[in-house]
């Protein structure tokens, strides 16, 4: 009983430290799963995708989605099969239980070597299947649904088949899959074509990050879930980097980075509290608000002959664009049928998403009263314009880009993704 838990304990051991070079795929992978499977907000995207009523954007949209989901399971596939072979040290992995052993090698685990990147760029398109199956059971039918859960299919398909059969499609040379790499090049380094292709992400990345930076409102043309998906996607090969450059180091790069990140983040935020003037030098209190309001409404002529004055507050919660939406659509909904609702209502009571839909709401009526529309203009069919514009890909964009690099950097040197210009 005694050997065979050392037995196990050790294949453990030995599978760990096999996979440990990668685990930057693996936390890709985890990213991806919890947005997508676990997260409303998640949620909201692939509905958003598979419910776009306009077929030009939904097909520009969709193709988007399907090619950085083509480049997050590639680019999984294709670093996790050169990280594997990447053994800067030969370590012994010592449990205490018995003699050191050395640490695995590819040639030591061939199928390993060969299947586990394969499963794990593949795991990209199931978890994507998942997610919108999710949609399609919990919130309905979509009317794009199948159509994109199809096409998933087939990219998976065509994934697999390529990264199995590549050898016979472009030639490719199998004598060096299970050759261990020891540095960045020479004569046990990558060869020229691996390291072309990590200095033209480098050069992709950097590209992207201009854009984030100068234009992220710019980011719609993509979507939200592809914007998403390209944003892990473009990550991989500079995560992967830093694991094997710590390998190489022999130092816990991404754990130093986090340190660091933390022991700065007092003082290089670049976040500020935008205000619309001078603060007034004494806030009314509840009691003065509600008499100003009661005076304002007692004067009304419809109260002009006495008699009790009905008062509203409103309480919404939040939930992003959701909480936002359905905020808007019930207020609106309520002003279109009782045109003197807003006069009534004497304080809106906000977080988040539902805050942004009051703020909408207000927005609207302000609206039409400076363009003195008459107040039986239906101001429901406004709120779909109003958020129909998608503004979460720019701040996605800006967030995974700029704003991360800004958590590493010592000062606040780049601006804040909502003052960026085209905000």
């Amino acid at each position: 009983m005694r050997n065979w838990f050392v037995d196990a304990w050790q294949f453990l051991k030995k599978l760990y430290s096999f996979y440990l070079p990668i685990r930057f795929s693996f936390l890709a992978l985890a990213v991806l799963l919890f947005a997508f499977c676990f997260s409303d907000q998640g949620g909201d995207i692939l509905r958003a995708l598979a419910g776009d009523p306009s077929p030009r954007t939904w097909v520009g949209r969709l193709a988007t989605f399907i090619i950085a989901t083509d480049l997050l399971a590639f680019g999984i596939w294709y670093w996790s099969r050169h990280l594997l072979r990447f053994r800067p040290h030969d370590r012994a992995i010592d449990d205490g239980c018995r003699d050191p052993i050395h640490e695995p090698l590819p040639a030591e685990m061939p199928r390993a070597t060969d299947w586990s990147p394969r499963i794990l760029g593949l795991f990209v398109f199931i978890i994507e299947i998942v997610g919108f199956a999710i949609v399609a059971r919990h919130h309905g039918p979509y009317t794009h649904v199948w159509y994109v859960l199809g096409l998933l299919i087939v990219s998976a398909a065509i994934y697999l088949w390529i990264v199995i059969k590549r050898h016979s499609l472009f030639g490719v040379d199998r004598e060096d899959k299970y050759t261990t790499v020891i540095s960045w090049k020479g004569q046990n380094g990558f060869d020229n074509a691996t390291r072309r292709a990590l200095l033209m992400t480098f050069l992709f990345e950097v590209l992207l990050f201009v854009w984030a930076l100068i234009n992220p409102v710019g980011w719609w043309i993509l979507g939200v879930a592809a914007t998403l998906v390209l944003t892990i996607a473009v990550w991989i090969p500079l995560g992967g980097f830093l694991v094997a450059l710590g390998e190489y180091w022999r130092v816990p790069v991404l754990g130093a980075a986090l340190v660091w990140a933390f022991a700065i983040s007092c003082w290089n935020d670049n976040h500020y509290v935008r205000t619309s003037g001078a603060l007034p030098a004494r806030r009314a209190s509840a009691n003065e608000a509600f008499d100003a309001w009661y005076n304002r409404v007692s004067a009304m002529p419809e109260h002009a002959n006495g008699g009790e004055i009905p008062v509203i507050v409103v309480a919404t919660e939040g939930g992003g664009i959701r909480a936002a939406y359905w905020t808007a659509t019930v207020l609106t909904e309520l002003q279109d049928n009782a045109p003197a609702f807003a006069d009534h209502t004497f304080a809106i009571r906000a977080v988040s998403g539902g805050a942004r839909g009051a703020e909408v709401f207000d927005a609207l009526l302000i609206r039409r009263a400076g363009l003195s529309q008459s107040p039986v203009t239906p101001l429901k069919p406004e709120v779909r314009k109003m958020l129909n514009f998608d503004a979460l890909s720019g701040t996605l964009a800006a967030l995974a880009q700029p704003d991360l690099l800004q958590r590493f950097l010592p000062a606040a040197l780049l601006p804040d993704r909502e003052k960026a210009p085209g905000h």
